[in-house]
């Protein structure tokens, strides 16, 4: 006897159409995917450009009661003349109260180096304000360097993703003797500043795929050394004033070294200039217009199209 006929088609899926199928899902991912990398990198940027903003009004804050900006590090000399390197504790330091973190401000013994003992709570101290959601890791930092009452160096040093512009100078100097707004011992005022404030660079940024930074100092001064981070191309090493500076050369080069402006933007870096903005500046910028900018009183006129 033959099963009864109810009137149900048995079909089934034929590998053209599975293929089909495949094909139609693989294209719809290759198109989420992109889209939702790329929704997830602005959100980490509008991040970024918070911070910035952040940082730009405790300058106004710390410039309101002082009168002048925080220098880029600052070191004392001992009475007999001569500099003891130390505490060489870094502009952002001097911002903490503006940013709401009064208490570590006060847990800083500013006459001792970060290094000491008595600053070890300072220095673990990790501030999202200064690191980059865009940029990677955020423990503390890799010294390379040897020192002869600190070896092995401390391995407890809170990171920064943001370092501040010196302008140029001789590199042996450590910035004494800088054309920008933030160098050793500056307190550089917007009288000074002859260039404009909303045309010259404050902060930017420097990603630890290339190197390290740190909100707290520049440590182990006059002769310690920190070098770029394993991985990155170029092995150079810089002296560790420029833990908390960067040379104004064009953001995001293959080229840069350890004091150098990066960022894991695509196609450039956010800075923050003297006007409390924040702005992208994009790596294909021409080196002359960089240096200029990170001048505080070059004379030269620039425009926004030039970066």
């Amino acid at each position: 006897m033959k099963p009864k006929d109810n009137g149900s088609t048995n079909e089934a899926f034929t590998l053209i159409e599975l293929l089909v199928v495949i094909g139609i899902i693989a294209i719809l991912v290759a198109l989420i995917i992109p889209a939702v990398q790329s929704s997830r990198e602005t959100a980490r940027r509008t991040q970024c450009l918070n911070n910035f903003k952040q940082i730009g009004v405790a300058l106004s804050t710390h410039y309101a009661a002082d009168s002048h900006f925080p220098p880029g590090y600052s070191t004392s000399l001992r009475e007999s003349g001569g500099d003891t390197w130390t505490p060489g504790m870094g502009w952002a330091v001097s911002l903490l109260p503006g940013l709401d973190e009064s208490p570590l401000f006060n847990a800083i013994n500013m006459q001792a180096s970060a290094i000491y003992p008595m600053n070890m709570t300072a220095r673990q101290t990790s501030l999202s304000v200064f690191l980059c959601p865009s940029s990677t890791g955020s423990g503390p930092l890799h010294f390379d360097v040897a020192h002869v009452a600190f070896d092995p160096p401390p391995d407890d040093v809170a990171a920064s993703q943001y370092v501040a512009s010196p302008g140029w100078f001789v590199k042996a100097d450590l910035g004494d003797d800088a054309d920008g707004v933030f160098y050793h011992n500056s307190k550089t005022t917007v009288e000074m500043i002859t260039d404009g404030v909303s045309t010259t660079l404050f902060v930017g940024e420097r990603s630890r795929n290339l190197a390290d930074a740190t909100w707290i100092g520049a440590l182990f001064l006059p002769i310690g050394t920190y070098c770029t981070n394993p991985g990155w191309p170029n092995s150079r090493c810089a002296p560790t004033a420029m833990l908390v500076l960067g040379w104004p050369l064009p953001p995001n080069s293959p080229e840069s070294g350890p004091d150098g402006f990066f960022s894991q933007h695509p196609g450039g870096s956010q800075f923050l200039f003297g006007d409390g903005s924040a702005r992208f500046i994009k790596q294909t910028i021409n080196p002359r217009v960089m240096l200029s900018l990170a001048s505080r009183g070059d004379g030269e006129l620039l425009s926004a199209d030039q970066y």
